[in-house]
């Protein structure tokens, strides 16, 4: 009798028990602090390298050593492979959102405020002056963009994805190692 009644409450348990299992979720479900910070730093590093891009065209106008205009130009390259990782990622993941920049309004006033005055100082500026305003830019990019893969990646939920933000990270330290190496080297003036 006590092994029946063992085994009805056995069983019970098991019936109850399956109908209090957790709903499936999405893999970033149980995490959307860290999706949000994710998507958020994916897309400023994403804007950043649509810009990066497009650096090398102020050589249509404007001259420089040929170590600056490849270094300028391996930059343009790099963001722009970085950038399609970034959109194959968005593809396969559809919780990656390349479009939650959301800064405030200050922010955003500041950074319009800065890429003016970078354009200005690029575009009247000649000869070193030129070479190093456009190196200074561009380490100021490189920098900004390896701490923004850095933070993907520490908030990426999916292991694939973090190696790739972190491989981005890396390639973007290693690019402002090289620019850094590079203002250095330019004459004193």
């Amino acid at each position: 009798m006590d092994k029946k009644l063992l085994l009805c409450a056995v069983m019970l348990l098991g019936v109850c028990g399956c109908s209090e299992l957790p709903p499936v979720l999405p893999a970033h479900a149980d995490e959307p602090g860290k999706l949000h910070t994710r998507n958020n730093a994916a897309s400023l590093l994403a804007d950043l390298l649509k810009d990066e891009q497009n650096v090398g065209k102020v050589f249509i106008v404007k001259n420089a050593s040929p170590e600056v205009m490849d270094l300028v130009k391996l930059i343009g390259a790099t963001a722009a492979t970085h950038e399609r990782e970034l959109l194959l990622m968005a593809t396969n993941d559809p919780a990656l959102n390349l479009d939650e920049i959301e800064l405030p309004a200050g922010e955003m006033a500041a950074r319009d405020g800065t890429t003016k005055s970078k354009e200005h100082d690029l575009l009247f500026s000649s000869g070193a002056n030129f070479e190093f305003n456009l190196l200074f830019s561009q380490a100021q990019a490189e920098n900004y963009g390896w701490h923004l893969a850095a933070v993907a990646a520490d908030n990426s939920t999916n292991s694939d994805e973090a190696r790739t933000f972190a491989t981005i990270g890396e390639t973007m330290k290693r690019l402002y190692d090289q620019v850094v190496e590079q203002m250095r080297a330019l004459p004193a003036h």
